[in-house]
C-alpha cells in the first residue's frame, strides 16, 4: 500500500471517529434526566450536517460496539466507567499508525500502554466500521 491510500485510510478513520464522538456528544447533551434522547434520526443528522442514512448507519454501528442502546424509538449513551473512551484510544492509534507505521503490534501496544487484547479490539473495530461504511 502506498503512502497515499494509508492516508485516505487514516483520513477516513478520523472522520468516522470523530462523527461517532459527535453523535455521542449530541444524545448526551439532549438526554432528559433517565440518559433517554428523543431526537430523530433526521434531526440528529441535521444537528451534525449529514444525511440521515449516516446517522443511521452510525447508529447501528454504536449500538453494536456498546456505545449506545435503543430505547423504542429512542437512543441512550450507555455510561462507561473508564479513564479514556475506546474512541479516544482508537483515535491514539490511528496518531501512532500515522507517525510510525512501520511498528508491529507489540511495539503499537506498548506505545500507546495497552493490552495486546486491547490492541486486538481495537482493529477489530476498524475492520468493523470500515466494512459497513
Amino acid at each position: 500500500m502506498n503512502p497515499s491510500e494509508n492516508t485516505a485510510i487514516l483520513q477516513k478513520a478520523y472522520y468516522q471517529v470523530n462523527k461517532y464522538q459527535a453523535l455521542l456528544d449530541l444524545i448526551s447533551q439532549h438526554s432528559d434526566p433517565e440518559g433517554i434522547c428523543r431526537l430523530s434520526p433526521k434531526v440528529i443528522a441535521n444537528f451534525l450536517d449529514v444525511e440521515v442514512v449516516d446517522v443511521a448507519t452510525w447508529l447501528v454501528h454504536l449500538i453494536d460496539l456498546g456505545f449506545i442502546e435503543k430505547k423504542a424509538t429512542y437512543y441512550r449513551v450507555i455510561p462507561m466507567n473508564v479513564k479514556k473512551s475506546p474512541l479516544e484510544w482508537f483515535k491514539d492509534l490511528l496518531n501512532l499508525i500515522g507517525e510510525r507505521p512501520s511498528l508491529n503490534f507489540n511495539q503499537q501496544a506498548e506505545a500507546l500502554n495497552i493490552s495486546l487484547k486491547d490492541l486486538e479490539f481495537l482493529y477489530g473495530y476498524f475492520v468493523y466500521t470500515s466494512q459497513r461504511s
